[in-house]
This record gives structure tokens, sequence and C-alpha cells, in this order.
């Protein structure tokens, strides 16, 4: 008796291939805060440079997200690059409303890395972005 071998490769490969595929092209705001989450935690365990890595990778994917450029000062701080944090910490405010008090994170490090006056414009800025905030503050 002659037994013959029966290929399954032929309809189940591209079946798994196309399920690949479609996992891998998942849903780019399901990608983005899973990698958010992933850089959080890397933030949270000390490990900057592997943070900043991804949040850089983000930030050319998604520009101008005002959490990406949040957790970019916040790796930055961690690392002790105080300039950097400051610079990012004021993009953040620039691009979204919701991290407007990160101006006031930025013009703390700009003071502490001796830069008064850049620390003094990141508060006109706020103010000029929020002059609602300043007519509450009077």
């Amino acid at each position: 008796m002659v037994f013959r071998s029966r290929s399954f490769s032929g309809p189940i490969f591209p079946l798994l291939f196309i399920t690949l595929i479609l996992l891998g092209c998942g849903d780019p705001e399901t990608r983005f805060e899973q990698e958010m989450e992933r850089a959080g935690l890397l933030i949270e365990q000390g490990q900057y440079d592997p943070a900043i890595e991804i949040l850089n990778d983000l930030n050319e994917r998604f520009p101008d997200r005002g959490a990406v450029l949040f957790e970019m000062g916040r790796a930055y701080e961690g690392a002790g690059v105080g300039l950097f944090a400051a610079l990012y910490y004021e993009q953040a405010g620039q691009a979204d409303a919701d991290y407007a008090d990160s101006f006031f994170t930025s013009a703390r490090f700009y003071r502490a890395e001796g830069d008064r006056e850049q620390a003094l414009a990141v508060v006109d800025d706020y103010l000029e972005q929020y002059p609602d905030a300043a007519e509450a503050g009077r």
C-alpha cells in the first residue's frame, strides 16, 4: 500500500499569511496607544534611552501630539537632560491644550538651566495661547 502525502500548506498557507499581515497592519491608533504605554513603562523603570527611541519614532509617525511630546519631556527629565526636557514640555503645551500646564514645567527647567529669559518667554507664550487662564488668575 502506497501512502500519498497530502500537503495542507496549499490552502492553509495563504490564509495564515493574510492573517499575519492583518495583525501586523492593525489599527494605527491601537498601535500608538500600545507603544505609548510601553514607553511610559520604560520611563517608570528608569530605562530612558529605549523610551526615547520609541517616542522619537512615534513623534515621526504622529507629529505634534501633545502626549508624545510630554512623555519625551518626562524621559529627558528622568535622564537628567533638563534642556531637552524643557524643549519637549514647551512643545507639548503648544501642541495640545490638555498639556498647557507643561509650559510651567518647561519654564522651571529653563530657569534651572540658567535661562531666565526663556523661562519668562514660555510663561508669556502660555498667557498668549491661553488668555482665559490669564484672566482667571487676576
